[in-house]
């Protein structure tokens, strides 16, 4: 029984004290002269006096806490329906802004959606093997992450933005291999526009590799307009969930509304989500603060064959995988830990 349960009980109780044990002791003891107990009846009444009172004042603070109890409850229900209306109304809005995403390609059609990821995932690969070629003479200390970052910008931005202005400034000739490799993409830029994407591969004079870019549009001219927007509000979705106070949704239930997040992101999504952490412009979705990847799992499903050509995510998050293990999580489904 709570505590209202309680206190209503008790309340009763009291009230029938009062109003029935008077009766009672006349009608059991109707010989007895009551004119002659007057003191007695004074001295009961000033020992039970007290007694009354604060058994009164127990029952209203009962009745104030059980109150409290009630508006505090009430607080945290609104507070949750708030949320609720709040974070659907957010994924209906990462649902339209996926939806008018879009790359116009050499015709008059377009490519929408979650078919930009796709394509943007052939972009990359492609910029990260003529970046590679292009710097195969140069030693550089983990130099697969620099690839990825300059790759992933490149394609990011698009290769005439002057926001790139450096891939990493504690290289010294970091921005003569940003222009090299500019350069170089930019000569199959051209070859590919001027075949309208009819090739599946392409190749340069002077170079020994062949380059799969297989689109219908012109490569390498950027994806900020789309990819700005969707991973802005993807992360503040995200980190709606996470600064909720466990008194309006626990930790479990954090857990439950960021697999809804996932839920609604593709394979290439989860993908380029990741390369987009490589890069410093994704940094925040784990580290010290965030834990979106290793303790919410938000790239759970993506395929781990297909990044293997830059970082591969097992040896990234090798640490974080094991610990994961450890707290019986799977942090990456295409894994063998």
């Amino acid at each position: 029984m709570n505590t209202s349960g309680i206190t209503i009980v008790v309340f009763l109780l009291c009230l029938v004290v009062i109003f029935c044990l008077p009766e009672w002791l006349y009608s059991q003891f109707p010989f007895y002269n009551y004119k002659d107990i007057g003191p007695i009846g004074d001295a009961i009444g000033g020992v039970a006096g007290p007694i009354v009172a604060l058994v009164a004042a127990g029952l209203t603070f009962m009745a104030f806490k059980v109150q409290y109890d009630a508006n505090q409850q009430q607080k945290i229900d609104l507070a949750r329906e708030r949320f609720e209306n709040k974070f659907f109304e957010m994924l209906k809005l990462h649902k339209e802004n996926l939806n008018e995403a879009y790359v116009e390609d050499y015709g008059s059609s377009k490519i929408v959606g979650r078919k930009i990821f796709e394509t943007a995932y052939i972009e990359l690969k492609a910029c990260y093997k003529i970046c590679e070629d292009v710097l195969s003479s140069i030693q550089l200390n983990d130099k697969r992450r620099y690839l990825t970052r300059m790759s992933y910008k490149l394609i990011y931005y698009g290769i005439s933005n002057d926001l790139i202005t450096y891939i990493d400034k504690n290289i010294k000739h970091d921005n003569e291999y940003l222009n090299k490799c500019r350069l170089a993409i930019e000569k199959y830029q051209f070859k590919h526009i001027s075949t309208r994407g009819a090739n599946i591969y392409y190749n340069i004079p002077g170079s020994s590799i062949s380059v799969e870019i297989s689109l219908k549009y012109k490569p390498f001219s950027g994806h900020y307009n789309a990819f700005s927007h969707y991973y802005r509000h993807l992360y503040m979705m995200s980190k709606y969930v996470t600064s909720q106070s466990d008194s309006v949704i626990n930790e479990k239930e954090k857990s439950e509304y960021l697999r809804i997040i996932r839920s609604q992101l593709s394979t290439f999504e989860q993908l380029m989500l990741y390369f987009n952490y490589l890069s410093d412009l994704g940094e925040n979705w784990e580290n010290e603060r965030n834990h979106f990847f290793s303790k919410y799992c938000l790239i759970k499903n993506i395929p781990i064959s297909l990044a293997k050509f830059a970082v591969d995510p097992l040896e990234e998050f090798k640490e974080l995988i094991e610990k994961c293990k450890i707290n019986g999580k799977r942090m990456l489904n295409d894994s063998k830990y």
